[in-house]
């Protein structure tokens, strides 16, 4: 009888166990597709993080080259302005 007890008790155990094993080997499948999932975000972001900095960089250069572009400009005006005063002070020196 204590034998038979005993066996009962063997095998409510091991049917337990056999269920939180397949339980755990769930949770460790869902677990290794949420890292799966994670990787591949993680991926898709470093990509966008590169580019974001490529299209940064591209702008900084763009940037740089119009404001060199607007300097030359202003300069221009300078001495076109310079010029027009010049040219207007010999204007009016020529018919006093």
């Amino acid at each position: 009888m204590e034998q038979m007890s005993n066996m009962t008790l063997m095998k409510e155990t091991i049917t337990t166990v056999e269920k939180e094993m397949k339980s755990l080997a769930r949770k460790a499948m869902d677990t290794e597709s949420e890292l799966g999932r994670q990787k591949a975000e993680n991926n898709s972001l470093r990509v966008l993080y590169e580019n974001t900095e490529k299209d940064l960089s591209d702008t900084q250069r763009h940037l740089a080259k119009k404001k060199y572009e607007l300097q030359l400009t202003q300069e221009k005006i300078m001495c076109l302005d310079e010029k027009i005063g010049k040219d207007h002070f010999r204007h009016e020196e020529y018919h006093c």
